[in-house]
């Protein structure tokens, strides 16, 4: 899977979730059942995670180590 493959699914499958959310009214949007996330923090955590995802695949591989480390286990894919 390319990069490009997985950026295009990702905003495809944010606009679908998007899409459901316009369903709900403003109560419904921000209501917590049972102190859960609410459906607009559920869309402001993937608006976050897809931003930083996408800035992380544009930069180069050395700067996303610099700032977030090496991972202290193998990731178990051949190399």
């Amino acid at each position: 899977m390319t990069k490009e493959i997985i950026l295009k699914d990702a905003e495809e499958s944010f606009a679908g979730f998007a899409k459901s959310c316009s369903a709900f009214d403003d109560v419904a949007f921000f209501e917590r059942p049972d102190e859960k996330w609410s459906v607009a923090e559920n869309m402001e955590h993937l608006i976050l995670s897809t931003n930083t995802t996408t800035l992380a695949y544009s930069l180069p591989k050395f700067l996303v180590r610099l700032v977030g480390g090496t991972p202290k286990r193998s990731s178990g894919r051949l190399r």
